[in-house]
């Protein structure tokens, strides 16, 4: 039997004379993993304009009550729920090298699998968007035992 997955609401909105992101962020901690991918693939975040990037992966960690920092600059600095010495550093950026924001379309093949792409021929931010999002998984997994330090740039 296949799970449905509940449809959650993530506003994202451009002005139409810029290209700056607006993103009004809730139940972000309730995504499936194909929804979190996505919404973020979605967030326009050019290199020092990562501003709506930021402001969801800290709507994100809120609601799964993660204790986080967000330095000057914009960086992301967290921890997992292991303490102790020998931590992994886990390092991602939330900046793309976009020129313009991406039209998100997912698409299912034919043996299931879906593929995101953008339909504007701009870049989606796999890289690294994608490490973004298995840093905040890594961060959010009970199951791991190691003490894990999340360090996730903007620029």
């Amino acid at each position: 039997m296949k799970k449905k997955e509940k449809s959650i609401e993530i506003e994202v909105e451009r002005e139409p004379e810029s290209m700056l992101t607006k993103v009004k962020h809730k139940g972000v901690g309730k995504m499936s993993d194909r929804q979190l991918l996505v919404k973020m693939y979605e967030i326009f975040s050019p290199s020092g304009g990562e501003h709506a990037m930021v402001n969801f992966v800290s709507a994100y960690l809120t609601e799964k009550d993660i204790e986080h920092e967000i330095d000057s600059m914009g960086n992301i600095y967290c921890r997992n729920h292991i303490a102790g010495e020998n931590r992994i550093i886990i390092n991602a950026h939330m900046d793309t090298v976009a020129s313009a924001p991406a039209k998100i379309v997912a698409e299912k093949t034919e043996d299931g699998d879906v593929h995101v792409k953008s339909s504007n021929n701009q870049v989606i931010g796999g890289d690294d968007k994608n490490g973004v999002f298995v840093a905040l998984k890594l961060l959010t997994d009970k199951r791991i035992k190691q003490p894990l330090t999340i360090l996730l740039c903007v620029a």
